[in-house]
C-alpha cells in the first residue's frame, strides 16, 4: 500500500497481539517500509519476488488508473475499482 508510517501504525493498532494486522495476510508491503511505491514497477517486482508469485498468477485492484496500467504492463491481471 502507498502509505506512510502513521497510516501503517493505525492499521496495526486496530489488530494488536495474536491475529495482528500483519498476521491477517501472507505478506504486508507498505511503501514507506519497502522504499518504493506504486506505480513504480519495482514495487510489484519486489512483492512478487518476496511472495514467490509469477505475475501471471497475481491480481491487483486499485482506485487509480495509473497504478492499474503499471501492474498490467508487468503481466498482472488488474482492474480499477
Amino acid at each position: 500500500s502507498n502509505c506512510n508510517d502513521l497510516h501503517a501504525q493505525v492499521c496495526r493498532a486496530q489488530y494488536p497481539g495474536p491475529g495482528s494486522f500483519d498476521d491477517l495476510f501472507d505478506g504486508v508491503f507498505f511503501s514507506h517500509e519497502i522504499g518504493m511505491s506504486k506505480p513504480d514497477p519495482r514495487a510489484w517486482q519486489l512483492v512478487l519476488r518476496q511472495m514467490g508469485v509469477d505475475p501471471s498468477r497475481a491480481c491487483f485492484y486499485d482506485d487509480s488508473d495509473i497504478n492499474v496500467r503499471a501492474a498490467l504492463s508487468l503481466g498482472i491481471a488488474s482492474r480499477v475499482v
